[in-house]
């Protein structure tokens, strides 16, 4: 992975510790560009977590170039500053982490916020096929029980078909439409409604990535980075981004066919041409919505939890000003803390996960899907979503595993999980 970043991203590694990757659990990739307070509070937060106390974590923290002087992106004094505090932060922060390898990689060309998602991690070249990553934007804060969570949470979905990576955030939003277009005549016209979720404590497999603090399923992200690298002259066809407001994909479109919010934020982006040199977000900027529509079509989805009523979560964004926000900078949610993952919000995420002697064990509860605006999918709809997985990934299984699989769906235990998922 070293090699791809420094030819590939034409990137420096400033300064790493002398642990080991190979040996590593869990590689943390921060993504930060020119946000020095935020990127010193997300790092006093990864400090601050509990950890497994033989727990190897490495940290990779990157650091984007600001984008090339033109007629049209004037020099900028204060980026220039806060990218170079950022870097120095940074550099300052790897000599202290003691739980596995940390390093800088400063970069040499800018990337935006999207290539820099697609550039930081490709299990295909690191040889990280069955290893684990997350990765974080600067304005993120984390829980101290998100690497506990994190674990759970792997533990609970590894055999569950159709999982395309566990978050870190809560989703606040239903995504099926604004709130205007749901009745609300008062609402302004971008404002969204909360989602329809069940007050109860638990997890849910949603159709949207939940980008603030992802942790992707190695062989999904790889095969997402060759789909999207397939496209890369091509990245604003519909068919590449747009998903239904009911969650379906381009390719099963009907009659009618109204898309998400997440689509049409992209499409906005697109149809709107909104430059980076004026300070505001270009197509660039966005990458979950071709990730939700490669998802859409393959029947995968995102595990989220559901905390506190939706109102506490294991990362927040301070929604900070930058390609995404401007004036909110406040967090999103509240974090779980240590006391209430340990009494009893692990047990009532993941009830069938056990503990023993430090380590979790996989759990055979179905986890259920909700759609966009936050309904359970009913059976016809959950069925769809597992047969498209099935096509896509069934025809290198082995006959028994698809056999298990053709039994599950007969008998309407819709979230059974499998032994074995290609």
């Amino acid at each position: 992975m070293a090699l791809k970043l420094i030819l590939a991203s034409a990137a420096v590694a400033l300064t790493t510790t002398t642990a080991s990757r190979s040996s590593s659990d869990l590689n943390v990739i921060v993504l930060a560009q020119k946000r020095p307070d935020h990127v010193s509070n997300l790092l006093a937060s990864l400090d601050a977590a509990s950890y497994r106390p033989d727990a190897v974590v490495d940290v990779e923290i990157h650091v984007d170039a600001l984008p090339a002087v033109t007629f049209w992106a004037r020099p900028d004094p204060a980026a220039a500053a806060g990218r170079a505090a950022v870097v120095e932060t940074a550099a300052a922060w790897v000599q202290t982490w003691p739980r596995g390898a940390a390093r800088v990689v400063d970069g040499r060309n800018w990337k935006g916020i999207r290539r820099a998602w697609l550039d930081c991690y490709d299990p295909g070249v690191s040889g990280d096929e069955l290893g684990r990553v997350v990765i974080i934007e600067d304005d993120i804060e984390l829980s101290p029980a998100w690497y506990e969570y994190l674990l759970a949470a792997t533990a609970a979905t590894r055999n569950v078909p159709g999982v395309a990576g566990v978050s870190l955030q809560r989703q606040a939003s239903r995504l099926d439409a604004y709130a205007s277009e749901l009745g609300d005549t008062k609402a302004k016209a971008t404002a969204l409604k909360p989602l329809k979720l069940p007050k109860r404590d638990g997890v849910y497999l949603f159709g949207h990535v939940g980008s603030w603090g992802f942790a992707p399923e190695p062989k999904v992200w790889e095969a997402f980075l060759d789909w999207m690298a397939e496209r890369e002259d091509d990245f604003d066809a519909d068919a590449h981004f747009s998903v239904g407001a009911d969650g379906e994909p381009w390719s099963a479109r009907r009659p009618g066919y109204r898309e998400s919010v997440v689509s049409r934020w992209y499409r906005g982006l697109v149809q709107n041409g909104r430059g980076e040199s004026f300070g505001r977000s270009t197509p660039d900027s966005m990458w979950t919505a071709h990730f939700d529509a490669f998802c859409a079509e393959r029947g995968l989805a995102t595990l989220h939890a559901r905390v506190d009523k939706n109102k506490a979560a294991f990362a927040t964004s301070h929604r900070a000003d930058g390609a995404h926000y401007t004036g909110i900078n406040k967090p999103d949610a509240s974090l779980v803390t240590l006391a209430q993952w340990r009494g009893g919000l692990q047990t009532r995420l993941f009830p069938a996960v056990a503990r023993a002697n430090g380590s979790v064990s996989e759990t055979t509860t179905a986890i259920p899907r909700v759609d966009l605006a936050g309904r359970e999918l009913d059976e016809p709809r959950a069925a769809a979503a597992l047969r498209r997985f099935a096509d896509h990934y069934g025809a290198s299984a082995s006959p028994g595993w698809r056999a298990r699989f053709d039994a599950a769906i007969g008998r309407n235990r819709l979230g059974l999980p499998v032994d074995a998922v290609p």
